[in-house]
């Protein structure tokens, strides 16, 4: 890609919405007043991510405006169905800090969904923040493979508890599992076949077995992921899917 395509997709990523997730650690128990308290870290600040053709990272500070302007920011699940708390009712709240953005949800210990969300957080079934919000302000370098978010908008937005999150890092943590993918062998594969974080690997990797190495690196200049323990990886995700 060159720089004026990038200059002109860099252009409109001002235009609209965007998710971001981050690995957590959240915690959820039953408060003394039955409330079913929640809490991590919705975003991570100062810390590079891969976003496929540039690198981004959001500043420490970006929250700061948005949080000043009291944004009106619900608690979901999968950044979708009913609100499990809401910052307008004082359920929600959101606070910037040096790591960065963390929130505090009290949900309704009577509400059903609320009541199975606990227990998948108890039990470490979920454990991924994400949040939706817009960018007011954006540094890019010359090239456009760099994306430094100063300022973002959090109104009407969402933090949510969400099955799987990698971002921030998501790339960083998926290039990670490909290595650990590729030195696997077939019985250590084979009983990781349950696994919902190898499962989700290799349906990213897995290719038609008809496409050679070669013909993907004829394609172009070979990205950093691109490389020989990727090639492992994705020939164990083909044997992974065919037994």
């Amino acid at each position: 890609m060159d720089i004026e395509s990038r200059k002109v997709k860099a252009e409109q990523l001002l235009r609209g919405r965007e998710v971001r997730r981050v690995s957590t650690t959240l915690e959820c128990r039953v408060a003394e007043d039955g409330s079913l308290p929640v809490s991590g870290y919705a975003s991570t600040t100062e810390r590079a991510y891969d976003m496929g053709w540039y690198e981004e990272s959001i500043a420490r500070g970006a929250f700061a405006k948005t949080l000043a302007e009291q944004p009106d920011v619900q608690l979901l699940i999968n950044h979708d169905g009913l609100p499990q708390a809401r910052t307008t009712n004082g359920s929600l709240t959101l606070s910037e800090d040096n790591l960065g953005l963390f929130f505090n949800g009290l949900m309704d210990a009577s509400d059903p969904e609320a009541q199975r969300v606990a227990r998948k957080i108890e039990s470490g079934l979920m454990d991924q923040c994400s949040f939706a919000f817009r960018v007011t302000r954006q540094e890019w370098n010359e090239e456009y493979t760099e994306r430094r978010i100063t300022e973002v908008s959090l109104d009407r937005g969402d933090v949510s508890i969400v099955n799987y999150g990698a971002n921030p890092n998501t790339s960083v943590s998926l290039r990670s599992l490909f290595a650990d993918l590729a030195d696997l062998d077939d019985e250590k594969l084979a009983e990781l076949r349950e696994d919902p974080s190898v499962i989700t690997v290799v349906r990213k990797l897995a290719i038609p077995a008809a496409v050679a190495v070669e013909e993907v690196v004829e394609v172009g200049p070979v990205p950093e992921a691109m490389n020989l323990a990727l090639f492992r990886a994705r020939a164990q995700a083909l044997k992974f899917r065919q037994k």
